[in-house]
């Protein structure tokens, strides 16, 4: 009963989101808003309502939660957000920034491009349900 409500405030929420994306910043709530997500999310963020939307009518479906990919769609978000800055200075937020920033120095710039790559072919095996060998 409380999943179902959450599941409809977050289908809500992505509506609200969407306007505060996509619309031009005007006014005294919605341009901070429209900012503030830019600043955190860069060019991804339109990302956010339809992850809310997808959560909302997977737990309103009363459908058991396919959990491989819903990893593979979160490690596709968060390699995403690191590519992003480190191909387009920048545009990925203040996330991107600091995802990008903390491999970089970890795993130098090579390294950051070499685990970047396999996060990205993990995500989308996971996510599209990729099968490897014999079927």
């Amino acid at each position: 009963m409380i999943g179902d409500g959450l599941a409809v405030l977050a289908i809500a929420m992505a509506g609200v989101l969407t306007v505060l994306i996509m619309v031009p910043a005007e006014g005294f709530l919605s341009a901070p808003l429209h900012h503030a997500l830019g600043a955190v999310l860069g060019r991804s963020a339109f990302l956010l309502p339809v992850l809310l939307i997808f959560g909302g009518v997977l737990r309103l479906m009363h459908v058991p939660l396919p959990r491989a990919r819903m990893v593979g769609l979160g490690l596709l978000s968060v390699t995403v957000l690191a590519s992003e800055h480190l191909l387009a200075w920048g545009d990925a937020g203040v996330v991107g920034r600091i995802l990008a920033e903390a491999m970089n120095g970890t795993l130098s710039s090579i390294g950051s491009a070499a685990a970047l790559l396999c996060g990205l072919a993990a995500g989308a095996i996971l996510t599209f349900g990729v099968r490897i060998g014999a079927k």
